[in-house]
């Protein structure tokens, strides 16, 4: 059983803001690897518990969210978008996906740390259907035969991942309290929003998460058709907002491919209206 593993370090249980713990030359951002691989190691754990043999752990935060280090030796580390193919997502013949670590698209209410690639994006859909990170790769991940099976992360982020793909095992370590969507914000501004949060303990969290995981596998395991494949048909449509940032008036960007959502998310079609 080879399970893929996306993630992200806003959505890690202790990790508080974006410019301290986010960013390449915040304060605490080797606390916030840490905190992350953790959480990961937990996953895999889980995972392998449950009969995984594989566990390729894909780190698709900016500047480096995994600190290799501490990465359970059982697991591949992937980093990058390789050449034309999505994470390394089809490099291997994945049996399932998870992601840990992740956060809430662009806009959500009571959500922490909330965006959708960066905090200047103040929407995206694709064929009109708004999505986040999550949803973008769990489409990309529909099209290649890979479903999803588990997400960890902020609370409005499982919200998120049950409303799309109701099939899927979600762990919850944290969540936000900040109401409102935000869009009145510069993207300067929205980096500033939904700091505020209720965390579990990092201890608490990979319990939880090592628990799940396991649980989700095994349930996967059990009945493979419970957890479906996202069904999109072409053509395939996207739409970004960008918000006002850094003195640049807002504008959207716009993508059309007849052929896939991957060759959509590599730029295809793409049009910048201002």
């Amino acid at each position: 059983m080879k399970v893929y593993i996306m993630t992200d370090i806003e959505g890690a249980a202790g990790v508080l803001d974006f410019v301290n713990w986010a960013q390449a030359d915040g304060k605490y951002h080797e606390e916030a690897k840490m905190l992350l691989t953790e959480e990961v190691n937990a996953a895999i754990d889980g995972f392998c518990a449950a009969g995984a043999d594989t566990i390729f752990v894909c780190d698709g935060h900016g500047p480096g969210g995994i600190d290799v280090s501490r990465l359970d030796k059982r697991a591949y580390y992937s980093r990058g978008w390789h050449g034309a193919r999505p994470f390394g997502l089809s490099d291997m013949d994945f049996d399932c996906m998870a992601f840990v670590g992740q956060h809430a698209m662009a806009g959500t209410p009571f959500s922490h740390l909330a965006h959708t690639e960066n905090t200047r994006t103040l929407y995206f859909s694709i064929n009109g259907i708004e999505v986040g990170e999550y949803g973008e790769m769990a489409l990309i991940g529909s099209e290649l035969g890979v479903p999803v099976i588990f997400a960890s992360g902020e609370k409005a982020f499982a919200e998120e991942v049950e409303k799309l793909t109701p099939w899927v095992h979600t762990a919850v370590v944290k969540e936000g309290v900040t109401p409102g969507r935000g869009d009145e914000c510069t993207g300067e501004e929205y980096r500033r929003r939904n700091l505020s949060a209720i965390h579990l303990s990092p201890q608490r969290a990979r319990k939880l998460i090592r628990e799940k995981s396991e649980a989700a596998l095994r349930d996967f395991t059990a009945d493979k058709e419970k957890f479906k494949l996202i069904s999109l048909s072409p053509p395939y449509v996207s739409e970004m907002k960008v918000r006002a940032f850094g003195g640049a008036l807002p504008y959207r960007i716009t993508g059309e491919s007849m052929t896939s959502i991957v060759s959509l998310m590599n730029g295809e079609g793409r049009r910048v209206i201002r």
